[in-house]
């Protein structure tokens, strides 16, 4: 029985030792950003055009994105903003079902993301 005491007190005292010591937190993993695309934070529309061009896959999407967006553009230009605002987040949805079957392009998701945001 005075063993095992023993045995645990030694234990109790190597533990109480590791956590007075002191101990370094190992730095967070921070957010990887991209110099590779500014960002920018005027509205174009003839960019978004390209860039949804390049990351919807198949037709269907491709059409009601570029839909969506030519209906931005004309609700923006009757300063229309919360119909602009709607028709942007209409398409952000399309980037989000896009992701949810598989498309793994971020970067060009992320770049539209930013175009409809400056638009809004």
């Amino acid at each position: 029985m005075q063993r095992s005491l023993a045995s645990l007190a030694a234990l109790v005292g190597v533990l109480a030792a590791l956590g007075c010591g002191d101990q370094t937190v190992p730095p967070t993993a921070g957010l990887r950003l991209s110099s590779a695309k500014p960002i920018s934070v005027t509205c174009s529309f003839n960019s978004m055009n390209s860039i949804v061009s390049k990351y919807f896959n198949g037709s269907a999407a491709k059409q009601t994105a570029i839909s969506l967006i030519n209906a931005m553009q004309t609700a923006s230009g009757n300063n229309d903003t919360t119909t602009t605002r709607d028709r942007g987040f209409d398409v952000m949805s399309l980037i989000a079902s896009q992701v949810k079957a598989g498309n793994a392009d971020f970067q060009d998701a992320s770049s539209l993301t930013n175009a409809l945001l400056a638009c809004m």
